[in-house]
């Protein structure tokens, strides 16, 4: 190609991809009581890309987005919820060695 010829739509060869949180996307799916099979399932995706989702890897966009419609589409379990601690109360004990206190009702 030619400098400053702009590609036509659909010619670029590779996905634009991003990383996953994989440790957000398990909370995600826990406290909606999904397994990553139901989620592969919903989604229409390979069990494999769920899979690299998980372990924090790169997926597509539109892998991404996929599975961003399942999350907002299954309502949360209020009790897996407050079960449940979420990643950034992990990493707060791990960072001051505390639990993070339980908020006021």
């Amino acid at each position: 190609m030619a400098p400053g010829t702009v590609p036509e739509a659909g010619a670029w060869s590779a996905p634009v991809g991003v990383t996953v949180d994989g440790q957000r996307l398990d909370y995600e799916l826990a406290i909606r009581g999904l397994s990553a099979q139901t989620l592969a399932k919903s989604t229409g995706l390979s069990p494999a890309t769920v899979s690299v989702a998980r372990r924090s890897g790169r997926v597509q966009v539109e892998s991404l987005a996929l599975i961003v419609r399942v999350l907002d589409a299954t309502p949360i379990n209020p009790t897996l919820e407050r079960l449940l601690r979420s990643p950034r109360a992990r990493s707060d004990t791990a960072a001051t060695g505390e639990p993070p206190k339980d908020p006021e009702p």
